[in-house]
């Protein structure tokens, strides 16, 4: 994803009405953004990506991962980025669906705990 997408995002968001608020939100200038709108900046820092990651919700290491890929200079960076980031889509997966089971899981609990 570009990185003005990214920005874009956190714009709509937080339901923000400019580029300056989203910087702001983001920890950088409106120059930065406009540098980004303009792809004279292609990819966001990894401490921007972070910060992206928690306004949106979303996996900070697919994020990092997926701007590190979208500044891949060679084909071999570009395939080591893109395993990366298929590896924290899944364990992103996983996670998820354990999240998604404990509350099943300590019901089962409870009843086994008193049939006992």
């Amino acid at each position: 994803m570009k990185s003005y997408e990214l920005i874009q995002a956190v714009k709509e968001k937080l339901n923000l009405e400019s580029d300056n608020q989203a910087a702001m939100n983001i920890g950088i200038t409106r120059a930065t953004v406009s540098n980004h709108k303009t792809g004279k900046c292609r990819t966001l820092n990894d401490e921007q990506c972070i910060t992206v990651a928690k306004i949106l919700g979303i996996s900070a290491e697919q994020i990092i991962a997926d701007q590190h890929l979208e500044g891949a200079k060679t084909p071999e960076e570009r395939a080591v980025w893109q395993n990366i980031l298929k590896y924290a889509g899944s364990a992103a997966a996983v996670l998820t669906g354990v999240t998604l089971a404990l509350p099943a899981l300590n019901l089962i609990h409870q009843c086994v705990y008193y049939v006992k």
